[in-house]
């Protein structure tokens, strides 16, 4: 798949899950300063809060990736990685990320498949949860979802893929 196209087509996916949480959406939208240029910048209805949704495709060092978080953060400027590659990248929990797939069929959304987890308390233990684009846009938009830290002992998380338990560590 060409990543030129794939981006774009990312970049519009989640243009059209901030627009479907109410918010407005706006595609490369630099700093005044030019420290930074956002994929998709949304903003909220009342114009308080702002969050850039950043489409990574290109390679990128953990140090480059956690400066550019800074920048955004320095700006009040909330954002949220979003990597289309098949293997979790190495900053998938250093800063707030996700994994997500692309459809096979057209007018199926794309899927968050790592970097979405929910506690199991009967298991003791956090598990992934798949999640349509889209709804997960909606619920940080909303502020339902927050990136957070695990504890150490609480760092491993299980995903459940083809009747088989596979066990990732992840820090966030």
């Amino acid at each position: 798949m060409n990543e030129s196209w794939e981006h774009h087509m990312l970049k519009l996916e989640m243009a059209g899950a901030i627009r479907g949480a109410g918010w407005f959406a706006e595609l490369e939208v630099p700093a005044e300063d030019g420290s930074w240029r956002a994929d998709v910048m949304a903003s909220a209805p009342d114009g308080a809060r702002r969050m850039a949704w950043e489409a990574q495709l290109s390679p990128i060092t953990d140090e480059d990736i956690s400066a550019r978080t800074a920048r955004y953060r320095d700006a009040r400027i909330a954002v949220c990685w979003v990597s289309p590659h098949k293997r979790p990248p190495s900053w998938i929990d250093m800063v707030p990320a996700v994994r997500v797939r692309a459809p096979e069929a057209r007018d199926v959304p794309w899927v968050v498949d790592d970097g979405l987890a929910g506690f199991d308390f009967a298991a003791g233990r956090w598990e992934f949860r798949e999640e349509e684009l889209p709804r997960f846009v909606r619920w940080v938009l909303l502020g339902q979802l927050v990136p957070s830290r695990s504890l150490p002992r609480y760092r491993r998380v299980y995903r459940h893929i083809d009747d088989q338990v596979w066990q990732f560590r992840r820090e966030r």
